[in-house]
């Protein structure tokens, strides 16, 4: 039996169960499998090639009112821009399809998940960037990168109800207001920031669900989720943060070495851990065992 023969019904929850790519391959097989396939793959689309890639991208979805509908999840790499690294995005941005891609974001009404790189040079050059994304009514996911003032504008007129941001700043930048601009932002679960300076004492607004450690930031709310990186040679100020972020759900990262006074102050201040992931960060796997006894005494 010929695949496209099969019911219409069946094929569509066939190909919703593939990814985007195999999607892409499936529409351009036949006349016939190009329906069944566009929508899946327009569904998460990633644009890493160049500028002349996004323009013909926001082309094709501009062309047919029907395509802009199944764009749920959109991410534009700082490659599309001809930027190899992010320390050169200032000298060598390429925002030649800025304005095309203004007006697809304006259409794309469903889009749920949005990652533009390059961002605060990018809104700079097409300011309607900006309201296009603050109008998207189903918006729950949000990463921006290479962010300065202009994007902490962005976060504060949001209209999406936010669970997840990622939010990367230029160079250790500090920007007092991040938290302020996110205030409006009341059921968010994950924050992950990078290379912003928060050495003057912000803090989120409520509880944070999922927290990435930052050593410059003496953070003192709930979190739900919290994950230490390297702590080797810094287990004291490990033992800070459990205490100051009271987590229920703790990565921790540790040494074989670690001995019981580590634990016995563990034990303290993780009272209200219910879920704990513990990561050897060390490559003595001979000495395992050996560890795991000595923990369950403790």
């Amino acid at each position: 039996m010929a695949l496209l023969s099969l019911n219409y019904d069946v094929l569509s929850a066939i190909v919703e169960q593939t990814d985007p790519s195999s999607a892409l391959k499936l529409s351009m097989a036949s006349r016939g499998a190009y329906d069944l396939g566009i929508a899946q793959a327009l569904a998460s689309v990633t644009l890493s090639r160049s500028q002349r890639q996004v323009s013909a991208f926001c082309q094709f979805l501009l062309a047919d009112p029907t395509r802009l509908p199944q764009l749920r999840e959109l991410t534009i790499e700082s490659s599309a821009f001809g930027v190899a690294r992010h320390i050169e995005f200032q000298r060598t941005a390429d925002f030649s399809a800025a304005a095309e891609l203004a007006d697809v974001l304006r259409r794309a009404r469903r889009l749920r998940r949005l990652s533009i790189a390059c961002f605060e040079d990018f809104l700079a050059h097409e300011p309607r960037i900006g309201d296009a994304i603050c109008a998207l009514p189903e918006l729950v996911e949000i990463s921006l990168h290479n962010c300065g003032q202009l994007a902490t504008g962005v976060l504060s007129h949001l209209r999406g109800s936010l669970r997840k941001v990622q939010f990367t700043a230029l160079f250790n930048r500090k920007l007092p207001t991040f938290f302020h601009r996110l205030q409006s932002q009341d059921r968010i679960e994950t924050l992950e920031l990078a290379h912003l300076d928060l050495s003057d004492g912000s803090q989120p607004y409520g509880e944070v669900h999922e927290l990435p450690h930052m050593p410059s930031w003496d953070i003192a709310c709930p979190v739900r989720w919290l994950q230490l990186g390297l702590t080797a040679y810094h287990y004291d100020t490990a033992i800070d943060i459990i205490r100051r972020t009271t987590p229920a759900i703790l990565s921790l990262p540790v040494e074989t070495k670690v001995d019981a006074t580590f634990w016995t102050r563990f034990v303290d201040v993780a009272s209200g851990v219910r879920h704990l992931e513990l990561c050897l960060d060390e490559g003595k796997v001979h000495k395992l065992s050996w560890w795991l006894v000595r923990l369950c005494v403790l």
